[in-house]
């Protein structure tokens, strides 16, 4: 064949057999490979002829259909291409609409031949009424082959529809509201004059979604913008197990019966979560004791879930990990409000039990129910007496207060009261402080208490304890003391003093103020440190009976931290005794050092009888406390003092307006007595009165009332005129007495003296230490 010999392997692969005969058979003569020129050779002895024969083999056509586009749009160009593959010899095309031949050039069609093999027919601007079957048809020699497609026209794609899924707080819980939304655009066509609208399709991991099998599901329509269509997809309350996945949607162009090929969405990954919830509840851990109203417990169970979860939240309580407990069961207070519970209720039995707060979240049914507990503590105590305090311990030790500390390292049951008992023996504790109330907060530790105690007596020993107390038991420390420190007592005899006649000290005031100054004064002078004039407390002024125009001071000295009761009466023995000195704008001091004057330490006490004032239990600002435990009593007792004391004073006006007119009329009848005025300083310091001993009047101790010479010398008054003798008249005593309560001062004639009365109302115009008043010795 061709030249080419026949082999076994050839003829196998032509199908082509060789006969006895000579003849060549063909097996299925149909291909084109076994056209060709065909040469017999013939051989014998005699020699080899041969013979040939051409071969033509007619096929028919055979067929390809090719579209430009499978979704021709409307408006667009569009081809369909004819192509024979094995047609031999070459075949005519010819092409059909609907069974109708197409000529070209008519309707928008045009028809040409691309190459020998292949037509094309063409539509430069495809309409909706090229919608239809399409027919290619070739004929050669060998037959008839036709091809057959379906042109339908769409119309303009919309554009690529995009997912938008709204969530909160960019985050999607189960059993909140889930929301998704489709939006896409359509396109418009100068060729297309219908209404358009949007078909939507929602597809989960490429199913279907279908809102009918699903009550949670809802697709529905958005309200379009112009040519721009949306879709919604809502899931309420949405699942975590059933609705996390891969969404699409898909979109497709409709007007009446044409529409748009269908575009779809890129795909947008769901994750629905378990929502973080939070529960909390205080306290965790509760010591109480086991008796009212102590024993009540308040528990609040706070939960915190995402503002969009909406499945239902239940809240519940249990005792002891199982025991239900039920509000309105016994004592027990169950109070919901939203997202948070209170339970309160009071146990009453001794031991530990557990109290738990339990929060459920009804997620939809396909989740698992989200359960979260917290448990809390609490200890019943029974009844414990109070702890020793600890840490006690006098502090700020004065000559008449000091303040006692402690620490209470904890409260053992109720809350506890605590007071001071101390006393001058350690046998008896006399006195108790006040009651200091503790804290209502049954777990504080280390607390830090301090009391003050007032009115003590100076260099004294005082033993004291701290009392503990609470519902159940009184508790006791050991007893401890402390001392107060020394105070130095002052006597200063001087004369002669103008100002002390008829046992009658006028212009006191000023005289005790210049004292006061002087000594101080000195005392910070010799001893290069500050001493005020204030340390010097309890002054009095005393007229001798044997000489009115000699006085006698007294006063106490309070040591200071570099001045000791010693060292004070040191300073002031060797000044009395030195040269005279001191040259004051008010007054002339000179001293005589043959008579010593006599000054007293606690050492060496010279005032000793019972009489003597008690310095200790003056407060000097006033400030008094009495040791009650019992403040009611307290106040009903200073009440009634005030109600009197305003009684008092208003009768005693009265009475004193009613006598002074009574005087101007009887001025004349006077009498002689001789009595003694004592000054002092303050209505809460009594002095102790005067002692009668060989018809004469001297306190007892005061070895310094005698004749000595005189060592303070001519005080002299603001007022350098001598003060006018007066005379007495026989007058009934009681005129005497009134006389004196009025602080009054008559002449022989009967007429008020100003300068008297000038002295008398300078001394009624002093206060604070200085302040006194005149009292009558009957």
């Amino acid at each position: 064949k061709d030249s080419v010999l026949l082999t076994a392997g050839l003829k196998a692969e032509l199908q082509i057999d060789i006969l006895p005969t000579g003849a060549l058979f063909f097996n299925g003569f149909t291909e084109m490979k076994h056209g060709g020129n065909y040469t017999a050779l013939v051989n014998n002895s005699a020699g080899v002829s041969t013979a040939s024969i051409l071969v033509t083999v007619l096929i028919k056509p055979k067929l390809k259909l090719t579209v430009s586009s499978s979704t021709p749009i409307l408006g667009n160009e569009f081809q369909i291409q004819c192509r024979d593959s094995e047609g031999d010899p070459l075949p005519q095309f010819s092409w059909f609409y609907n069974g109708d031949e197409i000529i070209s050039g008519e309707n928008g069609y045009m028809i040409y031949n691309q190459s020998e093999d292949v037509s094309v027919l063409s539509i430069s601007q495809i309409l909706f009424s090229h919608t239809g079957s399409y027919k290619c048809e070739a004929i050669n020699t060998a037959g008839i082959t036709t091809k057959t497609t379906s042109v339908e026209v769409l119309l303009p794609s919309p554009s690529t529809p995009i997912i938008n899924v709204i969530s909160s707080n960019g985050s999607n819980y189960a059993g909140s509201v889930v929301t998704m939304k489709c939006v896409s655009t359509l396109q418009s066509s100068d060729l297309f004059s219908g209404e358009l609208t949007a078909e939507f399709t929602w597809k989960k991991n490429g199913e279907d979604v279908n809102d009918a099998a699903d009550s949670r599901v809802t697709i529905s329509p958005l309200p379009k913008n112009g040519l721009t269509f949306s879709t919604q997809l809502r899931l309420s309350p949405a699942s975590s197990v059933v609705d996390s996945g891969s969404y699409t949607c898909e979109v497709k162009a409709t007007s009446d019966q044409n529409s748009s090929e269908v575009i779809e969405s890129d795909t947008a990954e769901l994750v629905v979560e378990v929502p973080p919830v939070n529960v909390e509840l205080t306290p965790t851990s509760v010591d109480i004791p086991n008796t009212m109203p102590y024993n009540s417990l308040n528990f609040t169970c706070t939960a915190s879930v995402p503002d969009q979860i909406t499945s239902p939240t239940v809240f519940s309580w249990l005792m002891n990990g199982d025991e239900p407990l039920e509000h309105g069961n016994g004592d027990v207070i169950i109070i919901n409000d939203n997202m948070t519970s209170t339970l309160s209720l009071s146990p009453s039995n001794p031991g530990t039990v557990q109290v738990t707060c339990k929060f459920d979240v009804h997620l939809p049914s396909e989740d698992p129910m989200l359960t979260l507990l917290h448990n809390a503590t609490v200890i019943v105590r029974g009844p414990i007496p109070p702890v020793l305090p600890i840490n006690i311990e006098a502090v700020h030790i004065e000559y008449n207060s000091t303040i006692i500390q402690w620490t209470t390292t904890e409260i053992t049951y109720t809350p506890e009261s605590y007071y001071v008992k101390y006393g001058t023996s350690s046998n008896n504790l006399l006195f108790q402080s006040a009651t200091l109330k503790g804290s209502d907060n049954l777990s504080t530790t280390d607390q830090e208490f301090e009391i003050k105690l007032n009115s003590l007596d100076h260099n004294t020993v005082y033993y004291y304890s701290v009392v503990s107390e609470n519902q159940h038991e009184t508790v006791e420390s050991e007893i401890m003391s402390f001392q107060t420190p020394k105070l130095a007592l002052l006597q200063i005899k001087g004369g002669p003093f103008r100002g002390c006649i008829d046992g009658r000290i006028l212009d006191g005031p000023s005289v005790k103020n210049f004292l006061k100054e002087k000594v101080s004064e000195t005392i910070r002078e010799k001893c290069d440190c500050s001493f005020p004039k204030e340390n010097l407390i309890n002054a009095t002024l005393l007229c001798t009976e044997t000489n009115s125009n000699t006085l006698i001071y007294r006063s106490y000295a309070i040591p200071t931290n570099e001045l000791t009761s010693s060292e004070i009466i040191a300073i002031l023995e060797a000044w009395i005794n030195s040269e005279p000195v001191v040259v004051d704008v008010v007054a002339e001091i000179s001293f005589d050092g043959t008579c010593n004057v006599s000054l007293s330490s606690l050492e060496d006490p010279v005032c000793t009888t019972p009489e003597e004032p008690t310095v200790g239990r003056v407060d000097e600002s006033n400030n008094n406390t009495f040791g009650s435990n019992t403040l009611i009593l307290i106040s009903v007792i200073l009440g009634g003092i005030i109600f009197v004391l305003i009684v008092v004073i208003i009768i005693v006006g009265i009475h004193s307006y009613t006598q002074y007119r009574r005087l101007r009329k009887m001025r004349n009848r006077r009498v002689s007595n001789n009595y003694l005025t004592v000054k002092r300083e303050s209505s809460f310091v009594e002095p102790p009165p005067p002692r009668r001993t060989a018809n004469r009047q001297q306190w007892e101790g005061d070895v310094s009332i005698s004749d000595c010479p005189a060592y303070l010398y001519s005080y002299k008054p603001k007022t350098e005129e001598p003060p006018p003798i007066i005379e007495r008249v026989p007058t009934p005593g009681i005129y005497d007495s009134i006389d004196n309560l009025s602080g009054g001062r008559l002449n022989p004639r009967g007429i008020p003296n100003p300068i008297i009365t000038q002295l008398e109302n300078e001394n009624s115009n002093e206060t604070n230490d200085d302040s006194t008043g005149s009292s009558v010795m009957s």
